[in-house]
């Protein structure tokens, strides 16, 4: 199974950063980013799922509807970008129904889908996912296996070891991970991020081509060029977060041209 995913948000939704409200008006390039997105997964006859922040759908309802009737599944990505780790079970709780409210008042059916920001769903949040089944959430997405930036679970503090059925069962809710890829034995985010936009194009389709597993991670910002720099980054943040805007889009049409991937319905019949 391999699945195309998008995290939906804006720009400045970058996580430990403090962002300046006039930043935050000065500039948006989401609908038509997402337009060619769109565009490009329609000529190759490929589905995806795209989480949306919660703050982001209710300021662009057409564009959620836009790709509901594209023939896209819609989840969730929070409701204001907030990481696991800066909120409290019932803070986590509150934020989640908000979301899918938004989410669902937008699309008219309830959404099953969940990703947390920056995969940060870590093991000591492990119990959040009787959260996640109580508001009605089937499938997440939270999981970065064996390490991320702001998260990452190891497999051993996982219920059970990830097997061929692509994805771990926590109690009611199918968390399907996201796992490195391998270049000359080397874990690599090939296929998401800066990660993808760091390296050759090449190199994700491989990775995406030989895995009989994979699950990408991309975001609008991966591919606007044109978006203000935020000033107050370190020197490897701001390098991994604006390296390759230029060539990124075109990447991204070779390696969903490129490779076979799964419709998203899928794992509703597993």
């Amino acid at each position: 199974m391999k699945l195309l995913t998008f995290d939906i948000e804006e720009f400045y939704h970058l996580l430990d950063v403090v962002v300046d409200d006039d930043i935050k008006q000065c500039h948006t390039s989401l609908y038509p980013i997402c337009d060619e997105i769109l565009s490009l997964l329609a000529k190759a006859n490929v589905k995806a799922i795209f989480f949306f922040v919660g703050e982001t759908a209710r300021a662009n309802p057409e564009l959620v509807r836009k790709i509901v009737l594209s023939g896209h599944q819609i989840g969730s990505h929070s409701m204001r970008h907030k990481l696991h780790s800066e909120m409290d079970d019932e803070e986590f709780e509150n934020d989640l129904r908000e979301s899918l409210e938004v989410l669902e008042e937008i699309c008219g059916f309830p959404i099953v889908y969940y990703r947390a920001p920056g995969f940060s769903l870590t093991a000591r949040f492990l119990h959040r996912y009787q959260l996640l089944e109580k508001c009605g959430i089937k499938f997440d997405f939270s999981i970065f296996l064996n390490g991320g930036s702001h998260g990452g679970i190891n497999e051993s503090d996982l219920p059970k070891k990830f097997q061929s059925d692509n994805f771990f069962n926590i109690g009611g809710v199918k968390a399907y991970p996201f796992v490195k890829s391998k270049i000359l034995g080397l874990p690599i985010s090939l296929l998401g991020g800066g990660y993808f936009r760091l390296f050759p194009g090449t190199w994700a389709i491989a990775a995406a081509r030989s895995s009989n597993y994979c699950v990408t991670y991309f975001h609008p910002r991966d591919f606007d060029p044109d978006q203000p720099v935020i000033e107050n980054l370190g020197l490897v943040r701001r390098f991994r977060s604006y390296v390759g805007l230029r060539s990124s889009f075109k990447k991204l049409g070779r390696l969903v041209s490129a490779v076979d991937w799964s419709d998203p319905q899928i794992i509703r019949q597993n």
